[in-house]
């Protein structure tokens, strides 16, 4: 693998590239690191290597900006103006918008606002146990708040907070996103045990109802955001394989609709 630096309308990020070679069909991915809106970037996301290495596709790791240097609108803000970037040098089509945790707020949010504003439309999206939700309401009543092993649902509640300025804003929330109808092929992963649980599970009911093409896997009493926390784990192992299998057939329905 090799990652050299680089920006994307002046964000700095890096494009992670498997030295064994790309395949040309495979696209790129645009990778939004979570960390709770507060940590996360290239260095503290190394495992995205495998991502790249499994889907023989460049993987470009976002450094969006985080709390306290810009609130969570500007750091949609960040990765919005990435993804615009980024379509100019590739076709939407051939871009999946991945993100774990908070970037998985960001991927969805992302692709929801570029939607809104008539740009195209990325091939893919992927979220791994993402936060979709701020107000925090419904999961602190679910079971698998009582179940949470990494996350302390307080934690969660109060960085909302923070994040929108002391009252949390419904309408940054993709979970409350009034048009899904549009979105693309959509994967979701978490499990089953997590305090963010609901939100993929909402998230995927709300994608049914609106006829989106997708996939929601869970996996049994495995920690938050496992594939990028624990990426030597058989089950991590097998979320890449699941995200890179999704995102090779999301591109060969984009050529079949082409063609």
């Amino acid at each position: 693998m090799y990652a050299p630096r680089t920006r994307l309308n002046g964000i700095p990020c890096e494009e992670v590239v498997p030295t064994a070679g790309v395949d040309p069909g495979a696209g790129v991915l645009l990778y939004l690191p979570g960390g709770g809106f507060l940590a996360g970037g290239p260095g503290t996301h190394r495992p995205v290597a495998d991502l790249a290495l499994v889907s023989r596709a460049p993987v470009v790791v976002l450094a969006y900006r985080r709390l306290p240097e810009t609130d969570i609108a500007g750091s949609v803000r960040d990765c919005l103006d990435a993804y615009r970037a980024l379509t100019q040098r590739h076709p939407a089509g051939d871009i999946t918008v991945i993100g774990d945790s908070a970037g998985g707020f960001l991927a969805f949010a992302t692709t929801s606002t570029a939607l809104r504003s008539e740009w195209d439309r990325p091939r893919a999206l992927v979220g791994i146990s993402p936060w979709l939700d701020l107000d925090c309401t419904a999961k602190a009543e679910a079971p698998t708040a009582a179940t949470e092993a990494f996350l302390p649902p307080r934690v969660v509640e109060a960085v909302a907070r923070w994040g929108c300025g002391g009252v949390i804003d419904p309408a940054l929330s993709p979970l409350r996103t009034d048009d899904l109808a549009g979105f693309p092929p959509t994967l979701l992963l978490a499990s089953d045990s997590e305090f963010l649980c609901p939100d993929a599970e909402f998230m995927a009911e709300r994608l049914a109802r609106a006829g989106v093409r997708h996939q929601l896997h869970l996996w049994h009493h495995r920690l938050h955001a496992f594939p990028v926390i624990a990426p030597r784990l058989p089950e991590s192992k097998q979320a890449v394989e699941t995200i890179a299998e999704f995102t090779a057939a999301a591109g060969s329905a984009v050529e079949d609709r082409v063609a």
